[in-house]
């Protein structure tokens, strides 16, 4: 969920609290103001401990994917040792079986005449 979208629907929700309660409450003019700069406080206080949540959300974030790359990186070097390792190791064997495969094609070859003759 994008943080755009979540401020957006702080927002949206709070005026659609904001105005169900001008439209529903039966109070004079002096206590409805009260109560309305009473609710834009907390939306206020609301509002500054969202966005102190997602600066320590962001930093968690990063120190996590900093952490994260400094564990990785290390495992891919192993990795590509241990493939560059097997790369040697199979080396004369596929040299052999590349060999023995045209043998085979040769054979199949001779063999294919020698039918195809009778």
């Amino acid at each position: 969920m994008k943080l755009s979208s979540v401020i957006t629907g702080f927002i949206v929700g709070a005026s659609a609290a904001s105005a169900t309660v001008l439209l529903t409450t039966p109070m004079s003019g002096k206590d409805m103001r009260n109560k309305l700069a009473q609710t834009i406080e907390e939306l206020q206080v609301n509002g500054k401990e969202l966005c102190q949540n997602i600066t320590e959300l962001i930093e968690r974030i990063t120190k996590t994917a900093i952490v994260s790359s400094e564990h990785i990186s290390p495992i891919f070097d192993s990795i590509k040792t241990a493939v560059d390792e097997w790369k040697e190791d199979i080396a004369p064997h596929r040299d052999k079986i590349q060999s023995q495969l045209s043998d085979i094609e040769s054979s199949m070859k001779q063999l294919e005449s020698v039918v195809s003759d009778l």
